[in-house]
């Protein structure tokens, strides 16, 4: 068996056991980079797949902090609105105008009406 079918090898062997097995995968990374570390081709592959887990993690967070953005703005969305409804019924039950509480809430007329019910 030739270098280059043992690196294959090990390539395919590391994707399986990242998924099956991580912590066992990380003592033999270990053991491999300290027992070849003077064979390039073996080394370009723990390299390899060093870097690609370094990027999966970076997408990770990068996805996580997103999503965390998009909620909070979401949050605070749905904030203002439910702030804008009970200011209006607020209005509505002190007797202001229908047109004028829209111009100070944002809401519609007709989300302003559909209050008085």
């Amino acid at each position: 068996m030739g270098k280059e079918e043992i690196v294959s090898k090990l390539d395919v062997i590391f994707k399986i056991m990242e998924k099956e097995k991580p912590d066992l995968l990380k003592l033999i990374t270990l053991f491999i980079r300290n027992y070849f570390q003077d064979d390039e081709d073996l080394t370009d592959v723990m390299n390899r797949k060093n870097v690609e887990e370094k990027e999966a993690k970076e997408m990770l967070s990068q996805t996580i902090e997103r999503w965390k953005d998009e909620l909070v703005t979401e949050g605070i969305g749905q904030g203002e609105r439910h702030k804008a409804i009970e200011s209006a019924r607020s209005m509505l039950n002190d007797g202001m105008p229908v047109q004028q509480i829209a111009k100070y809430t944002g809401l519609s007329v007709d989300e302003i009406e559909s209050l008085k019910i």
